[in-house]
């Protein structure tokens, strides 16, 4: 596991246990060499953990919504600080950074988060394993309550034991690693693991001058502020509105996670479809391939097969 996303609450709780747990964690997070993906805020066990992880020179990534991080509650001080329009956009993109998923004491939201977490585990959205912290027996009831959805016939066996609890931080993480993958008692159907994937347009001739120098700014990090990249399901509409005919072009496959600059997805032109941004030089080491982008006979652009 290469990332961890962690949900908790945004206050501290009644027990000092609760804040003793979390920085548990985020020392055994530290010792691992795992990253932590949380939800972007400076309050709370959330703070405390990304506090803790930064403390040791660890990797924090935040995922924070638009509203919150107006309201001023973000942490300004993680590795990478990424800006979502919504609660689903956050859920999302931290399934996308993550390999795992551990919930610390919490309140609503992060029971909403768990359980979408579970949720997605179970239809098969992804296959990242999802646990539990318990720390003094706090979920003790919701495990309990878990166990009768089993034994009521309203979950599976296995899908019951798709959620693992542990009092121990690093015996949880072992354990989650040990759960990984698809459970042999699952029906038989493939997995869509969630993919951590932007794309952007460029030339040959510009990524070819980015390797030389060590870095890519593309051509409007300067005069706009961040670089313009989009979603697999959006680049052919840009690049027939954009490049129609031109025969120069590539397409950067850019791994989300390695990117250290701040990613936004908005729409600064008028409209509802939201474009990620990149607000800062993209990473040489993101970009996981470059794929030629050339249009049909008709000067029109069709995705490459291997990027759907």
């Amino acid at each position: 596991m290469k990332r961890v996303a962690v949900y908790c609450g945004s206050s501290h709780g009644e027990r000092p246990a609760y804040r003793a747990a979390a920085e548990r964690l985020g020392d055994v997070l530290l010792g691992r060499g795992i990253g932590l993906v949380y939800g972007g805020g400076n309050v709370g066990l959330m703070g405390v953990v990304a506090e803790r992880v930064l403390a040791g020179g660890g990797e924090v990534t935040g995922v924070i919504p638009r509203q919150l991080y107006e309201l001023e509650v973000a942490h300004e001080g993680v590795t990478r600080l990424h800006v979502v329009e919504s609660m689903h956009g956050r859920k999302l993109l931290m399934t996308e950074l993550s390999d795992a998923f551990v919930a610390l004491p919490g309140g609503l939201g992060t029971m909403d988060e768990l359980f979408e977490a579970l949720t997605w585990r179970q239809l098969r959205i992804h296959d990242h394993p999802v646990g539990l912290l318990n720390v003094e027996a706090f979920f003790d009831p919701l495990l309990g309550q878990l166990d009768r959805f089993r034994d009521e016939g309203f979950v599976s066996p296995a899908n019951r034991d798709l959620l693992v609890a542990d009092s121990d931080p690093g015996r949880l993480l072992d354990r989650l690693a040990e759960n990984a993958g698809v459970p042999s008692d699952f029906p038989e159907r493939g997995t869509r693991v969630l993919g951590a994937t932007m794309l952007h347009i460029t030339t040959a001739d510009a990524w070819e001058g980015a390797r030389r120098s060590g870095r890519y700014e593309g051509d409007t990090l300067a005069t706009e502020g961040f670089i313009h990249a989009s979603e697999p399901g959006q680049v052919v509409e840009v690049a027939n509105r954009l490049f129609a005919g031109r025969d120069d072009l590539v397409l950067l496959v850019i791994d989300e996670r390695r990117v250290r600059a701040p990613i936004v997805r908005e729409n600064l032109e008028g409209g509802t479809t939201r474009y990620p941004h990149v607000y800062g030089p993209l990473d040489l080491d993101a970009v996981r391939d470059v794929v030629p982008f050339r249009p049909a006979t008709d000067g029109t652009f069709t995705l490459p097969p291997g990027i759907e």
